[in-house]
């Protein structure tokens, strides 16, 4: 089906695996030319604090094991801020962010609008 078209064709263009492993083996193949790889793990958003914890331990491991492995084959990671804390409150921030005075408007009380579990 569709997965399976992905996996034959674009996966392989784009990906270098779904393990780390494999990933290794595509990094070192690509090194030879002189092109790093991107490391992407990603995890999904969610509403609930005890993932947050999880995800960001998890990215943690993962940025060790692919430092360990890969070294300076690894071009950069990226952190997908909503696994790692609450997206509601991204969004307000973002949202605070954009509503907030120019540089040269006096400054307020930062924790306005906030709750206490923010």
């Amino acid at each position: 089906t569709l997965l399976w078209a992905v996996r034959r064709t674009a996966f392989r263009h784009f990906c270098g695996g779904e393990s780390l492993e494999e990933c290794i083996d595509a990094a070192s193949h690509l090194a030879a030319s002189r092109v790093r790889c991107i490391v992407d793990w990603s995890i999904e958003e969610d509403e609930n604090e005890a993932s947050w914890d999880v995800n960001a331990q998890r990215k943690v491991e993962v940025l060790h094991k692919a430092s360990a492995a890969l070294g300076h084959n690894a071009a950069f990671v990226p952190i997908k801020l909503t696994a790692l804390v609450s997206p509601s409150l991204l969004e307000r921030i973002t949202r605070a962010e954009q509503d907030a005075p120019g540089p040269d408007a006096a400054v307020g009380d930062p924790s306005a609008g906030l709750s206490a579990d923010d």
